[in-house]
This record gives structure tokens, sequence and C-alpha cells, in this order.
């Protein structure tokens, strides 16, 4: 049994990361792209741990899914050719790790907010 979260949120990214390496966003770069998805699978899985609680780590990743989903599409993706919002033309997976790890950390913080006022 892991008992440190840290531990635990590596273990469960690595995971997670790879079910979704077969995944056709992986052409655009098999390192930059894998370690976003590891970034997404870590964060949720540390969010999960420290607050206790899997309501938010599953509600971020629904959210997350939505979005692509529905606004954001381009043609190499898991989504495929579905209407969306915004049609992306030229994805950078370097700047996608980036804004992954700004936001998850910002949501890291949020969460520890909310769950911080609600044992008050």
């Amino acid at each position: 049994m892991v008992k440190k979260p840290f531990w635990l949120a590596l273990i469960i990214g690595a995971i997670f990361g790879s079910l979704h390496f077969s995944n056709p966003e992986m052409d655009q770069s098999v390192i930059l792209v894998g370690l976003d998805y590891i970034v997404a699978g870590f964060a949720l899985t540390y969010i999960a741990a420290k607050t206790g609680s899997l309501e938010l780590s599953i509600g971020a990743h629904a959210a997350n899914n939505m979005m692509i989903f529905l606004l954001f599409t381009f043609e190499d993706s898991v989504a495929g050719d579905i209407p969306s919002l915004f049609r992306v033309t030229d994805m950078n997976p370097l700047s996608s790790l980036i804004w992954s790890v700004i936001i998850f950390a910002l949501f890291y913080l949020w969460s520890r907010k909310l769950t911080k006022k609600e044992t008050l």
C-alpha cells in the first residue's frame, strides 16, 4: 500500500497516461503529449488524495473532456471530426503541457482552499 500521496499520484499518473498513449494526439509528440497525460493523471490523483475526495478530480476530468470535445477539436484528436465551436489547426504540445501544469497547479490550490472551508 502506498501511503505517500506523491508516490501514489505518480504511479496512478503513469497508469492514467499510459491508458491514453494510443490516442491519435500522440503523433504530435510522444514525449510532450505523453507527459501532458501523465501530468493530468498525477494532478487529479494528488488532488483526490490531499482533499480526501474524488468529486473534484472526477468533475475536473469530465469538465476537461467536455471542453475539449465541445469547444476545441482538431483533426488528429481522439474526438475525430465532430462539430465544435473552434477548430484547432496548429497544436503546440509544449505550450499545451505548460498550460496543463499551470491550470492543474491553480486547480490544486483552489481545491485545497475549498475543502478547508468545508471542514470548518
